[in-house]
C-alpha cells in the first residue's frame, strides 16, 4: 500500500478506483456468512424436532438471538462506510447515493423464516428459497447503486480512447480533460472542440490539397459551413455529421461568456465524445493519403 493511501490523503482515489466501493460489497455480502450459518442449524432442529420440543424451540430461539445480536453492529459499519462513501462522492461532483442497509429488513426476514416452526399452517412458512431471494433483494440495494457508480466513473477513463488518437489530437484532448481536473468544465469542453475543429481544417485542407473540394478560407468561415460541405460531398456520413453537429454548438456555447453551467460529469460526456469523434475522421484522412 502506498504511503498516500497509508495515511488516507486520497480516500477520493480509493473511491474512483474502486477499492473503498469494493470493500463494502464484501462486507455486504459477507452478511450472508453467518446468517446461512444461523440458517443451516435452524434447519437442523426444523428437520430434527416436532413443534411441541421445548428444548429445540428454545435453542432454536437461541440461534436467532445470537444471530440478531451480531448482525446490527456489522450492519451499523457498513452504513458508516456508505455514508463516507457518499460525501466523497458528492465531493467528486457525482449525483449517485448509494443507500443505507436497513438492519430492520434484515432481522424481520430472518425471524420471518426462522419462527416458522412455530406455525400450525404449514402454507404460512417461508421457504429457504424465498428467505434467500427476499435477502438479496435487500441486500442487493446498495450493491447495484455500487455497481452504477462504477459504470459512471469508467465512462470517465479516457486512457484507452487517447491511446487511438494520433499526437496532436491527443494532446488537445488531454489539455482539456486537465482544464476539466482543475474546475474549469467550460473551457474545458471548448478546448476539445477546437482540437475537433482543427481536425476537421486538416481534413478539408487534404481535400483541397487533392483537389477533392473547391478551397474556401478555413481561417474566414465557420465551424457549420465546413462540415456542412464536408457531409455535402459525402464525406461525413450522416451519424458523425449530426454528432459534429452538437459538437459545434458546445464549442460556439462555451467559446464565449455563457450562462449554461456545467457540471464536471456533463462536461466529462461531451469530451468523450468529441474524443470518439476523431479516429473515424482520421480513418478517412489515412484512406484520402493512401489512395
Amino acid at each position: 500500500m502506498s504511503k498516500k493511501y497509508q495515511y488516507g490523503r486520497d480516500l477520493s482515489g480509493l473511491l474512483k478506483h474502486g477499492m473503498f466501493l469494493n470493500l463494502i460489497i464484501a462486507d455486504i455480502r459477507g452478511l450472508n456468512v453467518p446468517i446461512d450459518q444461523s440458517l443451516m442449524i435452524h434447519n437442523l432442529y426444523e428437520s430434527l424436532s416436532s413443534k411441541n420440543d421445548k428444548t429445540a424451540r428454545e435453542n432454536m430461539n437461541k440461534n436467532l438471538q445470537t444471530l440478531t445480536r451480531s448482525l446490527s453492529p456489522k450492519v451499523a459499519e457498513i452504513n458508516n462506510h456508505i455514508d463516507l462513501a457518499n460525501k466523497l462522492i458528492k465531493g467528486l461532483d457525482f449525483k449517485t447515493t448509494i443507500p443505507r442497509l436497513k438492519v430492520t429488513e434484515i432481522t424481520s426476514l430472518v425471524r420471518r423464516r426462522m419462527q416458522t416452526i412455530f406455525k400450525l399452517d404449514e402454507a404460512q412458512k417461508m421457504s429457504n428459497e424465498h428467505f434467500h431471494s427476499s435477502l438479496s433483494t435487500v441486500l442487493q440495494k446498495p450493491i447495484l447503486a455500487i455497481q452504477e457508480f462504477h459504470k459512471v466513473v469508467d465512462s470517465e477513463r479516457f486512457n484507452e480512447e487517447l491511446e487511438a488518437l494520433t499526437d496532436s489530437y491527443r494532446e488537445g484532448m488531454r489539455q482539456a480533460l486537465f482544464i476539466c481536473s482543475i474546475g474549469f468544465y467550460s473551457t474545458a469542453v471548448f478546448v476539445a472542440g477546437r482540437t475537433v475543429e482543427e481536425l476537421i481544417n486538416d481534413y478539408l485542407e487534404l481535400l483541397f490539397k487533392l483537389k477533392k473540394l473547391k478551397t474556401f478560407d478555413l481561417s474566414k468561415d465557420s465551424f457549420d459551413k465546413k462540415i456542412n460541405v464536408l457531409h455535402a460531398h459525402k464525406y461525413l456520413d450522416d451519424g458523425l455529421y449530426h454528432s459534429l453537429s452538437g459538437t459545434r454548438i458546445d464549442r460556439n456555447t462555451f467559446g464565449h461568456p455563457s450562462e449554461k453551467i456545467l457540471s464536471k460529469r456533463q462536461a466529462h460526456l461531451r469530451i468523450r465524445t468529441m474524443i470518439d469523434q476523431i479516429p473515424g475522421i482520421e480513418k478517412r484522412i489515412s484512406r484520402l493519403k493512401r489512395a
